[in-house]
Protein backbone atom coordinates (compact mmCIF):
# COMPACT_ATOMS: atom_id res chain seq x y z
CA UNK A 1 0.00 0.00 0.00
CA UNK A 2 1.04 3.59 -0.43
CA UNK A 3 0.88 6.37 2.10
CA UNK A 4 1.70 10.05 2.05
CA UNK A 5 0.93 10.43 -1.66
CA UNK A 6 -1.10 13.46 -2.75
CA UNK A 7 -1.13 16.25 -5.33
CA UNK A 8 2.19 17.55 -3.97
CA UNK A 9 3.84 14.16 -3.45
CA UNK A 10 3.16 11.65 -6.21
CA UNK A 11 4.95 9.02 -8.26
CA UNK A 12 6.74 9.98 -11.47
CA UNK A 13 7.04 6.54 -13.02
CA UNK A 14 5.33 3.20 -12.40
CA UNK A 15 3.03 2.81 -9.42
CA UNK A 16 1.97 -0.76 -8.64
CA UNK A 17 -0.93 -1.44 -6.28
CA UNK A 18 -2.81 -4.49 -5.09
CA UNK A 19 -6.38 -5.09 -6.25
CA UNK A 20 -8.09 -7.21 -3.59
CA UNK A 21 -11.11 -9.48 -3.99
CA UNK A 22 -14.53 -8.05 -3.22
CA UNK A 23 -17.18 -5.69 -4.54
CA UNK A 24 -16.56 -2.12 -5.69
CA UNK A 25 -12.81 -2.44 -5.19
CA UNK A 26 -11.16 0.94 -5.81
CA UNK A 27 -7.61 2.21 -6.01
CA UNK A 28 -6.28 5.66 -6.83
CA UNK A 29 -2.93 5.67 -8.58
CA UNK A 30 -1.30 8.95 -7.58
CA UNK A 31 0.94 9.41 -10.57
CA UNK A 32 2.06 12.25 -12.79
CA UNK A 33 4.96 13.80 -14.62
CA UNK A 34 7.33 16.58 -13.57
CA UNK A 35 5.13 19.38 -12.24
CA UNK A 36 1.83 17.71 -13.25
CA UNK A 37 -0.23 15.56 -10.90
CA UNK A 38 -2.40 13.37 -13.15
CA UNK A 39 -3.88 10.53 -11.07
CA UNK A 40 -5.97 7.61 -12.26
CA UNK A 41 -8.69 5.97 -10.19
CA UNK A 42 -9.91 2.47 -11.03
CA UNK A 43 -12.94 0.68 -9.64
CA UNK A 44 -13.74 -2.97 -10.20
CA UNK A 45 -17.45 -3.73 -9.62
CA UNK A 46 -16.43 -7.26 -8.62
CA UNK A 47 -13.09 -9.04 -8.17
CA UNK A 48 -12.97 -12.82 -7.67
CA UNK A 49 -9.21 -13.25 -8.25
CA UNK A 50 -6.84 -10.60 -6.86
CA UNK A 51 -3.73 -9.22 -8.49
CA UNK A 52 -1.65 -6.12 -9.07
CA UNK A 53 -2.12 -3.22 -11.45
CA UNK A 54 0.65 -0.89 -12.51
CA UNK A 55 -0.09 2.61 -13.78
CA UNK A 56 2.02 5.43 -15.13
CA UNK A 57 1.29 8.77 -16.75
CA UNK A 58 3.07 9.94 -19.90
CA UNK A 59 3.21 13.53 -21.10
CA UNK A 60 2.49 13.72 -24.86
CA UNK A 61 0.17 11.97 -27.28
CA UNK A 62 0.08 8.19 -27.45
CA UNK A 63 2.11 7.13 -30.52
CA UNK A 64 -0.75 5.16 -32.12
CA UNK A 65 -3.44 7.83 -31.73
CA UNK A 66 -3.68 8.12 -35.54
CA UNK A 67 -4.26 4.36 -35.90
CA UNK A 68 -7.36 3.68 -38.04
CA UNK A 69 -9.12 1.95 -35.13
CA UNK A 70 -8.80 5.06 -32.93
CA UNK A 71 -11.84 7.30 -32.86
CA UNK A 72 -9.98 10.16 -31.18
CA UNK A 73 -9.25 13.31 -33.17
CA UNK A 74 -5.48 13.66 -32.73
CA UNK A 75 -5.60 17.42 -33.31
CA UNK A 76 -8.13 17.94 -30.47
CA UNK A 77 -7.23 15.70 -27.58
CA UNK A 78 -5.31 15.42 -24.35
CA UNK A 79 -1.56 15.35 -24.93
CA UNK A 80 -1.16 12.80 -22.16
CA UNK A 81 -1.95 9.12 -21.76
CA UNK A 82 -1.92 6.60 -18.96
CA UNK A 83 -0.73 3.03 -19.23
CA UNK A 84 -2.46 0.41 -17.09
CA UNK A 85 -0.80 -3.00 -16.92
CA UNK A 86 -1.77 -6.14 -15.01
CA UNK A 87 1.29 -7.48 -13.17
CA UNK A 88 1.70 -10.17 -10.53
CA UNK A 89 -1.44 -12.26 -10.69
CA UNK A 90 -4.46 -12.17 -12.95
CA UNK A 91 -7.30 -9.96 -11.78
CA UNK A 92 -10.61 -11.56 -12.63
CA UNK A 93 -12.93 -10.57 -14.07
CA UNK A 94 -11.22 -7.82 -16.07
CA UNK A 95 -14.07 -5.34 -16.07
CA UNK A 96 -13.33 -1.99 -14.53
CA UNK A 97 -14.17 1.70 -14.49
CA UNK A 98 -11.57 4.42 -14.78
CA UNK A 99 -11.27 8.11 -14.06
CA UNK A 100 -8.22 9.87 -15.49
CA UNK A 101 -7.23 13.38 -14.49
CA UNK A 102 -5.13 15.71 -16.63
CA UNK A 103 -4.05 19.35 -16.42
CA UNK A 104 -5.61 22.09 -18.54
CA UNK A 105 -2.29 22.60 -20.35
CA UNK A 106 -2.60 19.03 -21.71
CA UNK A 107 -5.65 19.94 -23.84
CA UNK A 108 -4.57 20.74 -27.39
CA UNK A 109 -6.16 22.30 -30.45
CA UNK A 110 -8.87 24.14 -28.54
CA UNK A 111 -10.58 20.80 -27.87
CA UNK A 112 -14.06 20.79 -26.33
CA UNK A 113 -13.63 18.76 -23.12
CA UNK A 114 -17.43 18.48 -22.86
CA UNK A 115 -17.55 15.97 -25.72
CA UNK A 116 -14.41 13.96 -24.94
CA UNK A 117 -14.34 10.20 -25.35
CA UNK A 118 -12.07 7.67 -23.68
CA UNK A 119 -10.35 4.84 -25.51
CA UNK A 120 -7.88 2.16 -24.53
CA UNK A 121 -5.15 0.75 -26.79
CA UNK A 122 -4.62 -2.96 -26.26
CA UNK A 123 -2.04 -4.39 -28.64
CA UNK A 124 -2.60 -2.61 -31.97
CA UNK A 125 -6.34 -2.00 -31.54
CA UNK A 126 -8.16 0.86 -29.85
CA UNK A 127 -11.26 -0.11 -27.87
CA UNK A 128 -14.13 2.11 -26.83
CA UNK A 129 -15.43 1.48 -23.30
CA UNK A 130 -19.08 0.68 -22.63
CA UNK A 131 -19.89 4.15 -21.35
CA UNK A 132 -18.13 7.47 -21.17
CA UNK A 133 -19.22 9.27 -18.04
CA UNK A 134 -21.40 12.34 -17.98
CA UNK A 135 -19.40 13.22 -14.85
CA UNK A 136 -16.48 14.53 -16.90
CA UNK A 137 -14.92 17.85 -16.00
CA UNK A 138 -12.62 20.22 -17.85
CA UNK A 139 -9.66 18.25 -16.43
CA UNK A 140 -10.91 14.67 -16.08
CA UNK A 141 -12.93 12.03 -17.85
CA UNK A 142 -14.33 8.67 -16.80
CA UNK A 143 -15.43 5.50 -18.52
CA UNK A 144 -17.00 2.23 -17.46
CA UNK A 145 -16.79 -1.30 -18.76
CA UNK A 146 -13.12 -1.47 -19.72
CA UNK A 147 -12.27 -5.11 -20.39
CA UNK A 148 -8.59 -4.80 -21.26
CA UNK A 149 -5.49 -3.08 -19.97
CA UNK A 150 -3.29 -0.82 -22.06
CA UNK A 151 -2.86 2.85 -22.92
CA UNK A 152 -5.77 5.16 -22.10
CA UNK A 153 -6.26 8.23 -24.29
CA UNK A 154 -8.86 11.00 -24.14
CA UNK A 155 -10.02 13.46 -26.78
CA UNK A 156 -12.73 14.65 -29.11
CA UNK A 157 -14.15 11.96 -31.38
CA UNK A 158 -13.25 11.97 -35.08
CA UNK A 159 -16.91 11.89 -36.16
CA UNK A 160 -19.87 14.03 -35.26
CA UNK A 161 -23.38 13.17 -36.41
CA UNK A 162 -25.72 16.14 -36.65
CA UNK A 163 -29.29 16.12 -37.88
CA UNK A 164 -30.30 19.74 -38.19
CA UNK A 165 -31.60 21.45 -36.14
CA UNK A 166 -31.66 18.65 -33.54
CA UNK A 167 -30.78 16.00 -32.40
CA UNK A 168 -27.02 15.90 -32.41
CA UNK A 169 -24.69 13.14 -31.34
CA UNK A 170 -20.97 13.02 -30.92
CA UNK A 171 -19.40 9.61 -30.64
CA UNK A 172 -17.35 6.83 -32.13
CA UNK A 173 -17.97 3.93 -34.42
CA UNK A 174 -19.47 1.18 -32.32
CA UNK A 175 -21.52 3.49 -30.13
CA UNK A 176 -25.23 2.85 -29.94
CA UNK A 177 -26.81 6.30 -29.94
CA UNK A 178 -30.48 6.63 -29.09
CA UNK A 179 -32.41 9.56 -30.51
CA UNK A 180 -35.80 10.92 -29.55
CA UNK A 181 -37.43 12.86 -32.34
CA UNK A 182 -40.80 14.10 -33.48
CA UNK A 183 -41.96 13.32 -36.99
CA UNK A 184 -43.62 16.16 -38.86
CA UNK A 185 -44.72 14.03 -41.81
CA UNK A 186 -45.42 10.48 -42.84
CA UNK A 187 -42.90 7.81 -41.92
CA UNK A 188 -42.99 4.61 -43.89
CA UNK A 189 -41.07 1.38 -43.81
CA UNK A 190 -40.71 1.14 -40.01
Amino acid sequence: STSGLNSSHYIIGNLEQYIATGSNVSQTFQVGTAGNYTPVSVTFPSVTAAGYLQVYSTNGQQGSINNSSSCINSSKDVARYWTITSVGGTISPVNYNVKATFVSGDVIGGANTGIFVVQILNGATWYHPTTVSAARTSTSDSATGLTATGAIAIGEPKATIISSPTPSYTGCVGDNPYFNFTATGAISGY
